[in-house]
């Protein structure tokens, strides 16, 4: 029987967990890499092993040590989702935010020293709203933090192109807006849902701006069919693509 195993950084967040979850039920082996010194009790039976470090920490002997004691894995992945600021994932500390970059860049260097057949790295929505923005006068100062966190996230993607030639397969995915149980985020439409639970007040822009939203459940069973099928190089968008 075919055997898959998934290297899953940012396990422990909203979308990481749900994926270890599905990972699992599907008969992956499932490595969790993580910055708290241990994962979140509601995954951790979904774990063969969790590496308890920051994920531009990671050197080849922690994914080697676990790989290389079998070798009945045909599928070796490394689903990157992991992303850090000062505040959350997205804030105005230009130098963490682009500090990523770099990270995923050495993420991605030491996984193609190993074994591995495909690396996915997550992108976000925001991506598309920031080159708008990016075309704005240096004078004006519109910049806001979810700005400085799509930038920083576009220049890891653009990035990981560079290394289209590797034999390790990339693939770079853009997550629409993921709706589910658990997300404390304040987004846009988090916000807005709360305040009309809890009778507060609906303030609201022009409303250009298009959002996709799906669910994160439909989201983490796609991220599970490329991680197993595909073997090209692709970027995918993970929505409905109808905003």
């Amino acid at each position: 029987m075919n055997k898959c195993i998934c290297f899953l950084t940012g396990c422990n967040g909203f979308l990481g967990s749900k994926l270890a979850e599905v990972l699992f039920n599907k008969k992956w082996d499932v490595v969790g890499i993580g910055r708290s010194s241990k994962p979140r009790s509601s995954i951790s039976k979904y774990l063969i092993k969790y590496i308890n470090k920051d994920y531009g920490e990671i050197r080849e002997i922690d994914f080697n040590k676990i790989i290389k004691k079998t070798s009945k894995y045909n599928r070796i992945a490394l689903i990157h989702l992991a992303w850090s600021g000062i505040n959350g994932l997205s804030d105005l500390s230009i130098k963490h935010q682009f500090n990523n970059v770099n990270k995923t860049i050495s993420l991605f260097n030491t996984a193609k020293k190993s074994e591995f057949n495909i690396f996915i790295f997550a992108g976000s929505m925001e991506e598309q709203f920031a080159k708008e923005y990016l075309k704005t006068n240096l004078k004006k100062g519109l910049f806001n933090r979810h700005v400085i966190h799509a930038t920083a996230k576009k220049m890891a993607r653009d990035a990981l192109k560079l290394q289209a030639k590797s034999k390790m397969k990339i693939i770079i995915t853009t997550n629409s807006h993921l709706m589910g149980d658990g997300d404390y985020r304040d987004s846009f439409l988090q916000v807005t849902l709360s305040k009309m639970l809890n009778g507060g007040l609906l303030e609201f822009t022009s409303g250009k701006q298009l959002f996709d939203v799906i669910s994160v459940y439909d989201a983490v069973n796609i991220y599970e069919i490329i991680a197993k099928n595909f073997d090209k190089n692709k970027e995918n968008w993970i929505g409905t693509g109808k905003p």
